[in-house]
């Protein structure tokens, strides 16, 4: 059933107490057809949609039955209703020569004595339980309707007690039938609209610009200890108003350090029990796999992806390929974000480590600062705990048998660790990966990595979480050491190919650079569209993405913030098109046109908000230059008019190589 029906239903059950519906038509004429009985002189319907209940006119009270029973009622006849207390001997007299009239005419043209009267009664109940149960169906269909079109979209139920939810029934129905639904651009401009004239009510008012009386602040945890969708929800838009209108330092009074070990111990709990490669298998024809590249505290960046490609439910998966903190100045809250959603739907939700989840990382490339500033003197607590929760975090994931995600990407094949021998004293053994062969490692070698380390190690024995982590692909044939970044490997396609092969696979999806990482490796493919296809060979594919626009500050590229993977049809007939070499260019070409809206969208999203949030990007750049006391003083105007500059330096550069 559309979209249009289920509204179109909504606009008929609304219709029947607001408006002079089909339903109450049919009571009018069914009034009018009985109006030569005497009983309509002392009974009127109480409710036009219920022909069974009728009021007394003498005594007010109300009498289930009929015009059959309020003549009893005013006749005074016993037995199947009270008699009326106002009734006048005419009226007793009148109605029980009414009744007697009936029976004795249904006597003389049915031949029967006796049970003819209670038939006729019978009859006419049966006619007006039809148009009850007429409507009864029609009220079942519209809740019906509600009912999935709640589920599909992923609101919850009790948003229907919301008294917005209710005037708009009441107003459809009043409008009457020929209500067509608006368009999504219709409602998102009715949306910022209102939220406007909210703003400037608020402002005229003489409450503090800060306080938000739509959200339940601080934010506290369930007394059962189970998360909901609504808690979840409202911990994302206390963050979003949080880092527009509060200072970083006034974290603590919206999301108490309380409530942050209560979301990291759960988190943890379940994190920890997962394998090294988490597999996702559970995947129906009807289901989707969004993939997320590296957000970098890119907060705003967030709250569209998942507003845009839907929340978690039970047949939207995601998978977030790590780098979540470090250099954004929402790093804290982006992972607590994905945390709550971890823990409220663990089966739906799947969070891969990424390089910048160590030790570190966090201590060079601000995460640390950003606690640090924050939470205050509790702030190397929520720190450690951070740390611990890191470790806890898988290292790739294995989505319908057939894709492979993990941050960094491939890693190596190590050798067994030798025995030791009794009597002799143990030594540390390095294995020194600029010296040792190099060749692939296979996916349960991944699985036996011990992955609870706070910086994954570049030599020893352990050192597949940080090839996993640290990686890169290469068009050189080959696995070669990461030289440039002094830890990881780099491989070349023909690994690419051995690695789906031997795998049985089909795609590999990797994060880990971005756009100025990318600029410096002409080889490859840059990131101006989010994402990039490295490797095309004969079992598939080798994918890079990349899921924080404003990364670097101030870049405003326009970059998918995410890959979805349909279910396990639609995943093998692409795959199948992956292995024939005549279509891969319409393919790429396909990959672009299905991506544009989605693309245009979010840049039209962030494009209305960018004033709004300028403040929250200068506070984020003062963040990173260690001057939070001097916020006021970053100035945007001088930063693009220093951007553009160098713009044009690189055209004149671009323009003297064309020449020479």
């Amino acid at each position: 059933m559309g979209y249009s029906k289920r509204l179109s239903l909504v606009m008929a059950s609304s219709g029947a107490s607001n408006a002079p519906s089909e339903t109450r038509r049919e009571s009018s004429s069914l009034l009018k057809r009985a109006s030569s009985d005497v009983g309509w002189e002392f009974g009127v319907l109480a409710d036009p949609t219920n022909l069974d209940k009728l009021k007394c006119k003498l005594c007010g009270k109300l009498v289930s039955g009929g015009v059959y029973r309020i003549k009893q009622h005013v006749a005074h006849i016993k037995g199947n209703v009270a008699p009326c207390p106002r009734s006048s001997d005419e009226d007793r007299a009148k109605c029980k020569a009414a009744l007697e009239e009936a029976k004795n005419k249904n006597r003389q043209e049915s031949g029967r004595k006796g049970e003819v009267g209670e038939e006729l009664e019978l009859q006419q109940i049966e006619k007006e339980d039809e148009d009850i149960e007429i409507l009864t169906q029609r009220t079942h269909e519209v809740h019906q309707s509600l009912a999935e079109w709640v589920h599909e979209s992923g609101i919850p139920f009790d948003a229907i007690d919301n008294d917005s939810f209710k005037r708009f029934v009441e107003a459809v129905g009043q409008l009457g039938p020929g209500y067509r639904p608006p368009s999504q651009y219709q409602l998102r401009e009715l949306v910022f609209n209102s939220s406007s004239s909210i703003a400037t009510n608020s402002e005229s008012k003489d409450s503090p610009s800060s306080q938000s009386p739509q959200l339940e602040t601080p934010i506290s945890w369930p007394p059962d200890g189970k998360l909901t969708r609504n808690w979840v929800l409202n911990l994302m838009s206390v963050f979003d108003w949080a880092s527009r209108d509060l200072e970083p330092t006034q974290l603590p009074d919206v999301f108490p350090v309380e409530v942050f070990d209560c979301l990291v111990l759960c988190a943890s709990k379940i994190l920890h029990k997962e394998a090294n490669c988490v597999t996702i298998d559970n995947l129906t024809p009807e289901s989707t796999v969004v993939v997320v590249g590296d957000l970098h505290g890119q907060l705003h960046d967030l709250l569209f992806l998942l507003h845009d490609a839907g929340f978690p439910s039970e047949n939207r998966f995601y998978v977030f390929n790590g780098d979540y903190v470090d250099r954004g100045a929402w790093g804290l809250e982006s992972f607590l974000i994905l945390l709550a959603w971890k823990v409220f739907m663990p089966e739906r939700v799947y969070l891969l480590r990424g390089n910048h989840e160590s030790k570190y990382c966090t201590s060079v490339y601000g995460f640390e600062k950003e606690v640090l500033t924050k939470y205050g003197d509790r702030g190397k607590h929520v720190y450690r705990k951070c740390l611990g929760c890191f470790q806890g975090l898988p290292l790739a994931s294995i989505i319908g048998k057939h894709v492979y995600t993990a941050h960094g990407g491939l890693f190596r094949h190590m050798p067994t660790i030798p025995k030791k021998s009794k009597g002799k004293k143990s030594r540390t053994i390095a294995c020194n990966p600029e010296t040792s062969s190099l060749s692939l490692g296979s996916l349960e070698e991944l699985n036996k990595a011990r992955r609870s380390v706070l910086d994954p190690p570049w030599i020893g024995f352990n050192v597949i979480p940080g090839d996993v982590l640290w990686s890169d692909p290469s068009m050189s044939p080959g696995l070669s050491p990461n030289i440039e970044r002094g830890i990881g490997l780099l491989w070349g396609p023909d690994c690419t190919e051995d690695f789906l092969k031997n795998c049985e696979l089909k795609l590999i999806i990797r994060s880990h650079e971005g756009p100025d990482a990318r600029e410096k490796r002409p080889g490859l493919g840059g990131m101006a569209e989010g994402y990039t296809i490295d490797h095309i060979v004969e079992s598939g594919k080798l994918i890079t993405l990349f899921s924080a626009p404003d990364y670097p500050q101030f870049q405003n590229t326009e970059e998918r913030v995410g890959l979805g993977i349909n279910g396990d049809q639609s995943v093998k007939s692409e795959e199948e098109r992956l292995c024939d070499q005549r279509e891969r260019e319409q393919l790429e070409q396909n990959i672009r046109e299905r991506d544009t809206a989605a693309t245009r969208k979010l840049t039209e999203r962030k494009l209305t908000r960018r004033e709004e949030a300028e403040e929250a990007i200068r506070r984020s750049n003062a963040l990173e230059r260690n001057d939070l006391e001097d916020l006021s003083k970053v100035s945007r105007q001088e930063y693009l008019k220093k951007r553009e500059q160098k713009k044009l330096e690189e055209i004149r550069d671009d323009i003297e190589d064309e020449q020479y």
